[in-house]
């Protein structure tokens, strides 16, 4: 059986969000997108939770298709000592399970489009170091460098027929040690890295779209418990808040 739900993963790390293509993933794939998983989870997911929480994205129209149109995240279980999150996008299931208070990861499950089991081994420390290194050594110079700021937006967002009110983390271009030139671009592409954030919706960051894009920001997102309302890729469309 093909490994769909490991393999959209694996193809979404290296090309634009959402392309898709069924293939086996080999075990040092699935090692790598093990560790990115075990890695985003401690900014991806807020410290009051609850049961029942849950927020809809709506794929934005550059890249959705009428089929998968959604990407949702919801909590489905919670007890004294972990939560249980699941996120579906693509026809796919992600179950993953964290300790509340750390969010070290405790579990990784899915299904896949066709309905295919998965269940992924977690990775040592030592493992998810070395994979997280070796990443990181691949980045550019100019990702290691960067900055960002928090700013207020001028526009508030009207979601479930309630104003939520939002900031927006962005890269603070001005203050980075870079050429003109360089600056000049990536203020031109300043929209695509910058996301919007609401402290009055449940904080579960969408993985691929916007948390492995993202581990840039990994401190100020782990110790702030903001959710995600918007970025290039998704926007928010409806959101439960227990």
């Amino acid at each position: 059986m093909k490994k769909a739900l490991l393999a959209f993963i694996l193809i979404t790390m290296v090309l634009p969000i959402y392309s898709i293509e069924l293939s086996e993933p080999d075990p040092e794939d699935t090692k790598r997108i093990t560790a990115i998983i075990q890695y985003t989870s401690v900014f991806r997911f807020g410290n009051n939770l609850k049961k029942g929480d849950e927020v809809v994205y709506e794929v934005n129209e550059v890249v959705k298709t009428d089929e998968y149109s959604e990407h949702i995240l919801k909590v489905i279980d919670k007890d004294n000592n972990s939560t249980t999150v699941l996120e579906i996008f693509e026809g796919n299931e992600l179950y993953i399970q964290f300790e509340s208070n750390t969010k070290k990861v405790i579990k990784i499950w899915g299904k896949d489009i066709a309905g295919g089991d998965h269940f992924l081994t977690l990775l040592s420390d030592n493992e998810l170091d070395n994979i997280i290194t070796e990443k990181n050594n691949n980045t550019p110079e100019e990702i290691k460098l960067n900055k960002w700021k928090t700013s207020e937006p001028s526009d508030e967002y009207d979601v479930n027929n309630q104003v939520i009110h939002c900031k927006i983390i962005e890269l603070d271009i001005d203050n980075l040690d870079l050429p003109a030139t360089l600056k000049e671009k990536m203020r031109k592409e300043n929209n695509e890295n910058s996301i919007t954030l609401s402290d009055d919706i449940p904080k579960m960051l969408p993985l691929v779209p916007v948390a492995f894009t993202n581990t840039s920001k990994r401190e100020m997102l782990t110790y702030d418990n903001a959710g995600f309302v918007q970025n290039i890729n998704l926007t928010l469309k409806s959101f439960i808040k227990n």
